[in-house]
C-alpha cells in the first residue's frame, strides 16, 4: 500500500487487524522520499528530488500515523522511479487505466519484489 503522510495506510491496518490479526501489511514508497521507512527502520537518508510519484513524495509522515505504522504494518518497501514507469505503463497497456505514480506504486512494490 503506498505511503504517504501514512493515513491511508494506518487506517486500513487498523481495521484489517481488528478483522484478521495475522493478516500481513507492507506499504511501499518511492526510493527519494522514503520517510516512513527510514523510521520504520530506524535509518536516515536525505529525503527529495523529481518524482512521477507525486502522491506519496511526503518528507515527514505524521506523528500519530507512524506510531501506528510502526505497531501495525509489517514491512516498508521501497521502489525506484523505473519500477513505477514500468507499472504505469502496464496499468495504461494491460487495463486501460491511467493513473499517477503513487497510484501504481503497490504495482511497482509487486513486480520488484516478489520472488
Amino acid at each position: 500500500m503506498p505511503i504517504g503522510g501514512g493515513g491511508l495506510i494506518s487506517g486500513i491496518a487498523t481495521a484489517a487487524k481488528a478483522i484478521k490479526p495475522d493478516i500481513r501489511i507492507v506499504g511501499v514508497e518511492v526510493e527519494g522520499y522514503a520517510s516512513a521507512y527510514n523510521q520504520f527502520h530506524d535509518r536516515s537518508e536525505k529525503l527529495g528530488g523529481s518524482t512521477v510519484a507525486e502522491g506519496i513524495a511526503v518528507k515527514k509522515p505524521g506523528q500519530t500515523t507512524m506510531a501506528i505504522i510502526k505497531d501495525l504494518v509489517d514491512d516498508i518497501l521501497l521502489i525506484d522511479e523505473e519500477a513505477i514507469e514500468e507499472a504505469i505503463n502496464q496499468l495504461i497497456t494491460i487495463e486501460k487505466t491511467v493513473t499517477e505514480g503513487a497510484g501504481a506504486a503497490a504495482l511497482a512494490a509487486v513486480a520488484s519484489h516478489s520472488a
